[in-house]
């Protein structure tokens, strides 16, 4: 895709993202402006990824296939998902800084090892092939228990149905899910 053309259609769904991410924020836990761009890759199936810069890398492609296809819920989805991740790099930055943390200690440090590069497993194998070593990850878990729960409170089951939820999810996963529901029933979001 040419530069030009990239700017002119980036230009046309950024309204998109822009009021997915506003509608979503009280859900959020913190107030931090979320930083994002979109890039250009032929692969739909990745919409989106969070860096260690805290920007959130959508792919343009990805979005408008959804677009096309009237399914803006799966994009909200993984931008969930991704924005779920810049809290926890928050979190990891105030609990190496010394700052209080709401949450246990063994969680936030199994949370950093596994966000350390040499020590996070991807989604895809060398091969393509899903790694579910990347599902039992708490990194993981904790964000697609959240952008789960987040869709479920929002949107009635059948425009969700669709949604992906990891196979290697269990029990534990769907009460994190329910636990974030009622959270969210309770304040009132």
């Amino acid at each position: 895709m040419e530069k030009n053309e990239l700017q002119l259609l980036s230009t046309a769904y950024a309204p998109i993202i822009k009021d997915l991410i506003e509608k979503d924020a009280k859900f959020f836990m913190f107030k931090e402006t979320i930083k994002w761009a979109f890039n250009y890759g032929e692969e739909s199936a990745v919409i989106a990824a969070v860096g260690k810069d805290n920007v959130i890398h959508i792919n343009l492609f990805s979005v408008m296939s959804h677009y096309m296809n009237k399914d803006l819920y799966t994009v909200e989805y993984f931008l969930l998902h991704e924005i779920r991740h810049i809290f926890q790099h928050l979190i990891i930055d105030d609990y190496q800084n010394g700052r209080e943390v709401p949450f246990d200690s063994k969680l936030v440090e199994q949370w950093i090892f596994e966000d350390n590069k040499e020590n996070y497993i991807k989604a895809l194998d060398e091969n393509g092939n899903e790694n579910d070593g990347y599902f039992k990850q708490d990194i993981e878990i904790d964000a697609y228990a959240f952008s789960l729960a987040v869709m479920k409170y929002k949107y009635d089951e059948k425009l969700i149905q669709h949604l992906y939820v990891p196979h290697q999810f269990g029990d534990a996963f769907w009460s994190i899910v329910n636990d974030w529901i009622r959270y969210f029933k309770e304040e009132k979001l």
